[in-house]
């Protein structure tokens, strides 16, 4: 259950700060439930940024790349490189190297991806796709998120689905 309480704030603040609501990811959940002080700095009073770390920049390009690599006629490379043009400062050498062998190994992935659908009856239904949900509790407050993958096959009449989640973090 989400309360949201902040015990070194008056009730009259947090009131002020959540009035607008707010769209919950699992992502900043798990922020929220590991330092509500790093959540209210972060994600409600938007002061507090990082740089990205290497994980995260490897798991962005690697959710990039295999949401688009299967729809497309572009190579790893291509889509590699749309991704670092789009990155606000350049890399440094060392982390081109590394993602150079990050995406050298996200080949093999593609590669068995592409087996296992050529030996499945399941077709895609779509890529990074939005889903967002009320919490009926909380009519302010939404959980949003992107379903990286789903496929679907029908049989009899009925339709199954599977929801494919990519794991790039630790």
């Amino acid at each position: 259950t989400y309360r949201p309480e902040f015990k070194s704030l008056d009730s009259h603040t947090v009131k002020r700060l959540l009035s607008n609501g707010f769209n919950f990811s699992p992502t900043n959940l798990e922020r929220f439930n590991a330092c509500r002080f790093r959540f209210l700095l972060d994600y409600l009073l938007k002061i507090l940024t990082e740089e990205p770390s290497d994980s995260i920049l490897f798991g962005n390009i690697a959710h990039e790349i295999l949401s688009k690599i299967i729809n497309t006629d572009a190579s790893i490379n291509d889509l590699k490189n749309q991704f670092i043009e789009k990155l606000e400062k350049p890399l440094t050498p060392k982390m081109k190297v590394h993602l150079d062998l990050f995406v050298n190994r996200l080949e093999k992935v593609v590669e068995y991806l592409n087996k296992m659908e050529k030996a499945s009856a399941f077709v895609n239904e779509g890529f990074e796709m939005e889903l967002k949900a009320e919490i009926p509790e909380h009519p302010q407050f939404f959980m949003k998120g992107k379903i990286d993958r789903v496929l679907s096959y029908e049989s009899n009449n009925k339709k199954y689905y599977s929801v494919i989640d990519y794991k790039t973090g630790t």
